[in-house]
Formats: structure tokens, C-alpha cells, sequence
């Protein structure tokens, strides 16, 4: 067998948990410079990037979703940082300039508590935008899910029973 044989050999020796983190990359032969194999490689890795946030940032909201250990929304993320809870901050661009100061505050709190944090990039921070107000954490461990406080009203008069009614 040639090079395709060889590289499908090494492909099929692998591990399945190292799919996700494998490019095959067709073209690059081992006479090709050094300037296409570099080019070659990093659209493969950012390819493989683009899936890997993709899939992350898809995980991270169905737990968010099931009040697990990931939150999404500026609010549930902010009260997790106050719990010391987050270990991942994954934002969109647009929610930098949505909420510049929210942003600021947010990311200093994480680097405070050494969390990675990464900007959403392509399809993933489409998703953010869409369903999570551009943000979302995983956490080092679930917290309750955030209520939003809802306005007090004021009580309504009690109906008095038993009473005559003024005539």
C-alpha cells in the first residue's frame, strides 16, 4: 500500500474518543513545502476548533436548559461567579458590544476564580446569541438555577366575612 493505505491504517489504530480531535487533511504530500503544510494545517485546526466549541457551546446550553452544571444568560452567570462556581465563561462577540460594562465585570470575576474563558466563534456564537443572551459557564459544580426577582405588589385589602354590610 501507498500513503492513503498508511494513513488509513494510523486513522483506524486511533482510539474513537480521538475523532473529534482528528483532521485528515487531503493534498499535503510529503514533498509539499513547508508553507502549504502550514496553511493546510491551520484550516484543518481551526475546522476542528470550530466543531469542538460548537459542540461544547451545545452541551453546555441542554445542561443550562436542565439547571445542571452549566448557565447561560448574563444574569445566571453573574450569580454563579458570586457563588465562585464557574470554570468555563464561553462568550459571543455581539454580547461585547451588547453589554460592554456586564462584560467586564464578568470576566474580571472569572479570571478572579481562574476560569478559562473564550470567545464563541462562527455557528457556536450564533447559538450563544440565540439562546443564551450571548454568554454561558460551565460550573465546578451545580448551583440552583437563578429566579429573577419579581416585583412586589402591594397586598390587596382582605374581604371581611361575617360582617354587615354598611347600609
Amino acid at each position: 500500500g501507498g500513503p492513503a493505505d498508511a494513513v488509513a491504517s494510523v486513522l483506524a489504530a486511533l482510539p474513537a474518543s480521538c475523532g473529534p480531535r482528528v483532521a485528515r487533511i487531503p493534498g499535503v504530500r510529503a514533498a509539499s513545502n513547508v508553507t502549504a503544510v502550514h496553511r493546510a494545517a491551520e484550516s484543518a485546526l481551526a475546522r476542528l476548533d470550530a466543531n469542538r466549541q460548537e459542540a461544547l457551546v451545545t452541551a453546555l446550553l441542554d445542561d443550562a436548559g436542565a439547571a445542571g452544571h452549566a448557565v447561560g444568560g448574563v444574569v445566571d452567570v453573574i450569580r454563579a461567579l458570586e457563588k465562585r462556581a464557574v470554570d468555563h465563561l464561553i462568550l459571543s462577540p455581539a454580547i461585547l458590544a451588547w453589554q460592554p460594562e456586564a462584560v467586564d465585570r464578568i470576566v474580571y470575576e472569572a479570571l478572579l476564580e481562574r476560569a478559562e474563558i473564550e470567545i464563541a466563534r462562527d455557528a457556536a456564537a450564533q447559538r450563544l446569541d440565540r439562546a443564551a443572551e450571548g454568554i454561558v459557564a460551565r460550573l465546578r459544580f451545580a448551583v440552583p438555577h437563578a429566579r429573577l426577582a419579581r416585583p412586589r405588589t402591594a397586598p390587596r385589602p382582605r374581604r371581611r366575612t361575617g360582617a354587615a354590610a354598611p347600609a
